[in-house]
């Protein structure tokens, strides 16, 4: 499974690593490259569905040192 971290990213109508086609899907890394981690969807709606059947949640918010946290757009982890 693709991951740094733990995290992984939705991309919203980029191009899938894997055959170049744009798609909504979560994205990771692995080994440094980015790779794609689910199904590709044509839209959102259908790829959120996806993520809370397949233990993925939205969490944009990291925290860092100092109790300061940073957002993180389009940021997922496993639930």
């Amino acid at each position: 499974m693709a991951k740094e971290n733990g995290e992984y990213y939705i991309k919203v109508q980029c191009p899938d690593p894997q055959t170049g086609e744009k798609a909504d899907f979560i994205a990771g890394f692995e080994n440094g490259r980015e790779t794609r981690v689910s199904p590709l969807f044509t839209t959102l709606a259908d790829l959120y569905p996806w993520m809370k059947r397949n233990g993925f949640k939205s969490d944009e918010t990291v925290s860092l040192p100092e109790g300061r946290t940073q957002f993180r757009p389009w940021r997922v982890v496993r639930a």
